[in-house]
C-alpha cells in the first residue's frame, strides 16, 4: 500500500489552468468507472445478504454500514487533513478493489458483512473525495455549473447502463460473485488514472464539522431546514429502492435478473431525459416549489399503486418505475438548486450536513422497513413508503420559492 501511494505522490504543485481541462477528462473517466462499480453492486448487495439472513434482517445490515458512514463523514476532516485527499482516495480505491474481491468469493456470513460495510463505507467517502477534486479544480472557473452538470450526466450515463450489463451477467440465475468480480476491475483503472493524474493536488483547508453550531443554523432558517427534510425524503425513497425493490421484483414476484436490468435500465432514463429540463425551468420560468411537489407526488403515487401491481408484465413495471424516477429527477435537482442557491462554498458545515443525509436516510429507511417487515408484507411495505413520501407535501407547502 505504502509503495502504491508513493507511486502517486512525487510531487504536490498546484495544477496550472491550462491543464484543468485534461483534469476534467480525468476525473470524467473516474467519475465513470467509480459508477459502473457503484451501480452495479448498489443493486445486488440486498440479495446476496437475503441468501445468508431473512428479508425482515437485511436492513438491519444496511443500518450498520450506514452507522460507519455517519462516524465517517463526522471525522472526516481530520483524515483529509492528516493524510491528504489524493492519499486517501488511492487508500479507499485499492481497498475497495480487495474488498470487492473478497465478496466475489465470500462463503460465510462472517465474513459477507463486514465486507460488504467496507464496501458501503469505501463507495461513501470516495464521492466525497471526487467532490473534493472537482471543487478545487473549478474553483473560480466560469464554467463550474457546466463542468459539474457533465459531472453528474457521466454517472448517470453508468447508472442506466449498468442494469443492462446486470442482467447480461446475471440472466435469470444468481451468481452474484461475477458481479463484485467485475466491479474490481473497473476500480482498477480509477486507481491508477485517478491516482497519477491527482499527484499535483493541493489540498484546501478542512474545516472541523461543529455540528450543534450548524443545527442551531438550520433551526432558525426554515427554508433552509425544509430543503433538507425534502432532500432527507428522497435519499429515504433512495435506501428503500435499492434494498427492496430487487428483493420484490427478483426474490418475490419471480422476474429474472435480465427482466430486472431491463426495467430499470427503462426507469433510470427518466434522470437522462428530465435532470437538465428540469434545472433550467426551476431557474427561468417557475422556480423549485412546484416541481418539487410534482415529484414528491409522482413518487408517494407510484410506490402507493406497486401492491396492487404485482400481477402487471414486465413493461408495465418498466412504466410505473420510470414515472417513479421522472418524480425522483424532479426532487433530486430541485433540492439541490434551492439548497446551493440558499449557500456558498464556504458554508462548509451545512454541506458537510447535506452530505450527511445519505448515510442518515440509510439508517433510518433500513430499520424502519426492517421493522415493519415483521408486520407487513414485502408488497404492503412499498405502501407505506409512499404514505411516508407524502409528509412531503406538508413539509415543502409553506417553502418560500425563489421566483
Amino acid at each position: 500500500m505504502d509503495v502504491l501511494i508513493r507511486l502517486f505522490t512525487r510531487r504536490r504543485i498546484v495544477v496550472r489552468k491550462r491543464h484543468r481541462p485534461a483534469i476534467y477528462g480525468v476525473l470524467y473517466a473516474g467519475n465513470l468507472l467509480y459508477g459502473f462499480q457503484f451501480f452495479l453492486t448498489n443493486n445486488v448487495h440486498s440479495s446476496l445478504l437475503e441468501q445468508f439472513v431473512g428479508t425482515q434482517y437485511v436492513g438491519f445490515i444496511f443500518a450498520f454500514a450506514a452507522i460507519l458512514g455517519l462516524v465517517a463523514y463526522y471525522y472526516i476532516g481530520p483524515l483529509l487533513r492528516y493524510f491528504g485527499n489524493h492519499r486517501l482516495v488511492v487508500f479507499l480505491a485499492t481497498t475497495q478493489v480487495f474488498a470487492l474481491l473478497g465478496l466475489s468469493v465470500a462463503p460465510a456470513l462472517w465474513l459477507v458483512v463486514p465486507l460488504y460495510a467496507l464496501v458501503a463505507l469505501n463507495s461513501l467517502l470516495m464521492v466525497y473525495c471526487m467532490d473534493i477534486f472537482l471543487e478545487s479544480y473549478a474553483e473560480g472557473e466560469d464554467d463550474t455549473g457546466s463542468v459539474r452538470g457533465l459531472f453528474l450526466t457521466v454517472m448517470t450515463i453508468a447508472a442506466v447502463l449498468s442494469p443492462l450489463l446486470l442482467a447480461l451477467i446475471l440472466g435469470d440465475g444468481e451468481a452474484y460473485g461475477r458481479v463484485y468480480f467485475l466491479a474490481s476491475l473497473f476500480l482498477i483503472p480509477f486507481t491508477f488514472i485517478l491516482g497519477y493524474a491527482t499527484q499535483n493536488f493541493r489540498d484546501p483547508e478542512y474545516r472541523p464539522l461543529h455540528l450543534c453550531e450548524t443545527l442551531g443554523t438550520l433551526w432558525g432558517n426554515h427554508n433552509l431546514r425544509r430543503i433538507l427534510c425534502a432532500q432527507f425524503l428522497l435519499r429515504l425513497f433512495f435506501s428503500w429502492s435499492v434494498i427492496y425493490t430487487p428483493l420484490l421484483l427478483v426474490q418475490q414476484l419471480g422476474f429474472t435478473w435480465e427482466d430486472f436490468g431491463v426495467i430499470l435500465a427503462i426507469a433510470l432514463t427518466a434522470y437522462v431525459i428530465f435532470e437538465y429540463p428540469t434545472g433550467w425551468i426551476a431557474d427561468n420560468i417557475l422556480g423549485e416549489k412546484e416541481l418539487l411537489l410534482t415529484g414528491i407526488g409522482l413518487i408517494a403515487t407510484t410506490l402507493m399503486i406497486i401492491p396492487y401491481f404485482t400481477a402487471m408484465p414486465l413493461l408495465a413495471w418498466a412504466a410505473l418505475f420510470f414515472i417513479n424516477r421522472i418524480g425522483a429527477s424532479f426532487v433530486e435537482v430541485t433540492t439541490e438548486s434551492y439548497f446551493f442557491k440558499l449557500v456558498n462554498g464556504t458554508d462548509t458545515n451545512l454541506i458537510s450536513v447535506f452530505r450527511m443525509l445519505r448515510p442518515l436516510a440509510f439508517l433510518v429507511g433500513s430499520v424502519s422497513a426492517s421493522v415493519a417487515l415483521f408486520f407487513v408484507s414485502l408488497p404492503v411495505l412499498f405502501l407505506l413508503f409512499g404514505v411516508s413520501m407524502l409528509v412531503g407535501l406538508l413539509i415543502v407547502l409553506p417553502l418560500q420559492d425563489t421566483r
